[in-house]
């Protein structure tokens, strides 16, 4: 497990599957088990907030941003935004610095809000939470099939609907 400490008083943890240091520089790669389509539209979208998360976690001050990169066991593919990775699927999204930027702005927002007693339940209307967009064009879509805690994005308490 690896740690950074964040202005604000927050800290990112998290434990990255592999990083890799090598003469393209430094890459945060995740293991995942399947859904291939998926991890292309995330890293497509900058959405790839585990990965992201990952890349400022393991960076280094005065060093070049890591890259970031999914390899799929399934399908044995490795799947990143960096064009320079021979035999790997490049997808055409934001970089991880890029996309970080517009994470950690929600993000901040979010916790601007809760510190105001705001706390936001987008589906709480009965629709999808994948159909509310933040301001920034980060669209996260919270994967309601198995996800435990749909108190959260409010689809728990839609009436007619059932956990």
């Amino acid at each position: 497990e690896v740690e950074r400490a964040l202005p604000g008083q927050r800290v990112l943890k998290g434990t990255p599957d592999v990083v890799v240091d090598g003469p393209l520089g430094r890459m945060v790669i995740d293991h995942k088990t399947g859904n291939d389509r998926r991890r292309r539209q995330q890293l497509a979208e900058g959405s790839a907030v585990q990965l992201v998360d990952y890349t400022v976690i393991v960076g280094e001050k005065g060093k070049p941003w890591p890259q970031a990169a999914y390899f799929q066991l399934r399908s044995r593919r490795l799947i990143t935004t960096d064009a320079r990775v021979k035999g790997a699927e490049v997808v055409a999204g934001p970089r991880p610095k890029d996309a970080w930027d517009v994470v950690d702005k929600a993000r901040q927002r979010v916790f601007a809000e809760l510190l105001q007693g705001t706390l936001t339940a987008p589906a709480a209307d009965g629709t999808s939470p994948s159909l509310h967009v933040l301001q920034d064009p980060l669209q996260l879509e919270p994967p309601c099939a198995g996800c435990p805690a749909d108190v959260l994005c409010g689809r728990a308490f839609v009436v007619g609907k059932s956990r």
